[in-house]
């Protein structure tokens, strides 16, 4: 690193990173990035990288699109700020609300904005809870996801994700928060054993830990399309299918987790729609703005919504943050999803995303590099 009072020796200092060996940190410091344009980022030494991972996997839309900066300029002039609790709410979230519900992979009905993909499955589970709360069965609230599954880093979301060093330094998982394995037949399979038997070996696993703790106790099943940060690992052949048939035999909620996969990235808008998967719950981000703005949203299927009976105190959902409302973010993607007025197609988008899937899953450099990812 550079002189005390470099960039690099400032970050070390005073900067505290995420995901980061913080001793190795010290010794080796950050690499620092000051510019993005289209799929490129430039670092303070001026050299140009192809940035393949988009960020993490947010900036489905490329760095520094104009269009972007254009709508924040414009709702930051407008309306900067405003909040959603007590009936009030900026116009654009209702706009973008609407959007995403008419454009989510099965019928949905509501739309819950928050800051990020951790806060979405967070607040997921809360809201399952308190559907739960609100039926008269406030003991069905166990939640059980798989290994290597990543869906946040919240004290919850950290306890839904299925990898152990998100737990062992904080004493996660919370109670009742459980794991079954991951859908990886090259690591997982047996010898010898078929994709769809390997998938129906899983299904017949969680059917046995749902029937060990109770269905009357187990709310809900989280699950990636493609599990992201465990290995980019693809589901067997009829594992969602499998699945939700379990799921449906002892009334527990599928909440499908699309913050990766979302918005055209496994060819279709949705990877529920890739691998036939039908959430009663979905949760998104990242490429909702691009990863220009914190912005995720929660979207509840049309029956779940529903809570036939209200204990006394649970009249109005105790849930939100301050700034779920911020109108520049909603403002951002509402915007750009009017295909007509933006010129991004949703279909091009798709039809691109789906030859890259094609050519991904046939490429064995990408492959040898995810399974080694999943082994780490």
């Amino acid at each position: 690193m550079d002189g005390s009072n470099s960039l690099a020796m400032r970050d070390v200092e005073y900067h505290l990173h995420s995901q980061t060996d913080l001793r190795a940190h010290e010794r080796e410091g950050p690499q620092i990035m000051t510019q993005g344009d289209g799929v490129y980022v430039v670092d303070a030494g001026g050299t140009r990288y192809l940035e393949a991972m988009a960020g993490l996997w947010n900036t489905a839309l490329g760095f520094s699109e104009s269009r972007l900066a254009d709508a924040a300029d414009a709702q930051m002039r407008r309306l900067p700020y405003y909040h959603t609790f007590y009936h009030k709410t900026p116009d654009v979230c209702i706009a973008l609300a609407e959007k995403l519900v008419t454009m989510a992979p099965v019928p949905m009905s509501k739309a819950f904005f928050t800051n990020s993909g951790s806060e979405a499955n967070d607040s997921a589970v809360k809201l399952v809870w308190y559907l739960n709360h609100g039926r008269g069965r406030p003991e069905k609230r166990k939640i059980i996801s798989r290994l290597r599954g990543l869906h946040g880093v919240t004290g919850i979301s950290a306890s839904v994700t299925g990898i152990p060093r998100m737990h062992v330094d904080f004493g996660l998982p919370l109670p009742g928060f459980l794991h079954v394995s991951c859908p990886h037949r090259y690591r997982g399979g047996l010898p010898g054993e078929s994709e769809e038997a390997f998938a129906t070996r899983l299904a017949e696993e969680l059917d046995a830990l749902i029937v060990a703790e109770g269905p009357d106790t187990v709310a809900a099943f989280f699950a990636e399309p493609v599990m992201g940060a465990g290995g980019v690992v693809v589901p067997p052949k009829g594992y969602f299918e499998k699945i939700q048939a379990v799921l449906r035999k002892h009334d527990v909620l599928f909440v499908a987790d699309e913050v990766i996969c979302g918005f055209g990235r496994t060819g279709e808008m949705w990877g529920s729609t890739t691998f036939g998967m039908e959430p009663d719950i979905l949760t998104c981000s990242k490429a909702l703005s691009s990863g220009y703005f914190p912005i995720a949203a929660v979207l509840l299927r049309r029956a779940t919504r529903r809570s036939p009976t209200r204990p006394p105190g649970t009249g109005a959902s105790g849930t939100g943050s301050r700034a779920r409302g911020i109108p520049w973010g909603p403002r951002w993607r509402w915007r750009l999803s009017r295909s007509s007025r933006s010129g991004i197609s949703s279909a091009m988008c798709a039809r691109w995303a789906r030859g890259c899937w094609t050519g991904w899953r046939g490429w064995k450099g990408i492959r040898w590099w995810a399974r080694r990812a999943a082994s780490a």
